[in-house]
């Protein structure tokens, strides 16, 4: 009998370790699988120049600890970057200071989960620090990355309000979250707040409640909420997209509706390109590859690889700008090689590089194979 019962417990026991392997692979637990990114990354042909820059910043953030103070706007940032070294190299080192990177952000939030930066908060600055902890989530397979997500979005949902929104010039009218700052204190005044359509937030938006809506471990799970917040979002922002060329203006405004800014609009793309993966809308999908050709062919029609307008003018690639591009280049099939080669032979990689720390962790929890962007060696 008691050979019997050892044997059921045996059983027992082994079930509930294959579920909790499964539990964690669901939950895209890479620690304890092979990473087909770590072995493209060793065979790559930049893979020299991106582990020192992804050296010399981990020493910059004193491993994870310096940025453990202040107001920064987007705190979890530095910890997709040292994210995207772990997975690429597999030092422990970089997962470590990830972690005190993802703490330290969860740390800026008040008790109402909102982040705190030194205006207050807003649309933009909580709508980076949840998907960001999502991809946390989905790399290191810990549900508390989870719960802050949800956290979150359900804290912008409560404290920011959406209002009605009517395009310039004609009668669309959209449901979205009000942008600029309110303070911090309370009780929160949005009174003076009014929503608008700036195109690279409203994507980051519809980003973060598809990535809870379909994830179905989240609060969010299939919330018809979320469904109309991504909607809304995501519909506001290709209304103002240039129907010839593609291309993405910064904002509904007379002034900046015809300012087609390369780093906002491959931001945008790069949202849009990453959600769409999830909802696999077909009239989505148009504008998404038209903004992707319109970025591919950029630098052949202008003979510049950028335009920017915002903070100011100016014709250089900037880091977030070549890092944007990937996932749109993707979709079209259109190799970044060029783009990422003339980087490399002008001597520039460490100011691009360094700056945005080549987030490898989106494009692997986006699926797009590491052999689209790193190039063999050999």
């Amino acid at each position: 009998m008691s050979v019997v019962k050892c044997s059921i417990a045996l059983i027992y026991i082994v079930m509930c370790l294959i579920v909790s392997i499964l539990n964690c692979w669901a939950a895209g637990d890479k620690a304890n699988n092979p990473s087909s990114l770590r072995k493209a990354f060793r065979h790559s042909k930049y893979s020299e120049v991106i582990s020192k820059c992804w050296e010399e910043n981990y020493a910059a953030f004193d491993a994870g600890k310096k940025l453990r103070s202040g107001v920064p706007y987007y705190p979890t940032e530095p910890g997709i970057e040292l994210l995207s070294a772990w997975i690429c190299t597999g030092n422990a080192k970089y997962r470590e200071a990830a972690v005190l990177h993802f703490d330290f952000a969860h740390s800026r939030e008040n008790e109402d989960h909102l982040l705190i930066t030194e205006l207050g908060f807003n649309r933009d600055t909580d709508a980076r620090q949840i998907y960001n902890f999502y991809v946390a989530y989905k790399i290191l397979g810990d549900k508390k990355y989870l719960e802050w997500a949800d956290q979150g979005a359900r804290a912008l949902m409560i404290h920011l309000p959406r209002r009605h929104y009517t395009m310039l010039g004609t009668e669309k009218t959209y449901n979205l979250f009000v942008a600029g700052y309110c303070k911090s204190d309370k009780p929160y005044n949005t009174a003076k707040l009014d929503p608008w359509v700036d195109v690279n937030q409203n994507a980051e938006l519809a980003l973060v409640y598809t990535l809870l809506y379909f994830e179905t471990k989240s609060t969010f799970y299939k919330s018809e909420i979320a469904k109309d917040i991504v909607t809304n979002e995501m519909e506001a922002g290709l209304a103002i997209q240039d129907a010839a060329t593609g291309a993405i203006p910064i904002a509904d405004t007379e002034y900046w509706n015809k300012k087609f800014d390369t780093l906002y609009g491959s931001y945008a793309m790069f949202s849009w390109t990453w959600l769409n993966t999830y909802w696999r809308n077909g009239e989505w999908q148009k504008h998404i590859e038209r903004s992707a050709h319109w970025i591919a062919s950029f630098q052949e029609v202008t003979g510049k690889p950028a335009k920017r307008y915002y903070p100011a003018e100016s014709d250089q690639l900037e880091h977030v700008d070549l890092w944007c591009r990937i996932p749109g280049l993707w979709k079209i099939k259109s190799s970044p090689y060029k783009m990422i080669d003339s980087i490399f032979s002008s001597g520039g990689e460490s100011r691009f590089l360094c700056a945005w720390g080549a987030p490898f962790a989106y494009y692997d929890v986006m699926g797009i194979p590491a052999g689209f962007y790193l190039g063999r060696a050999d």
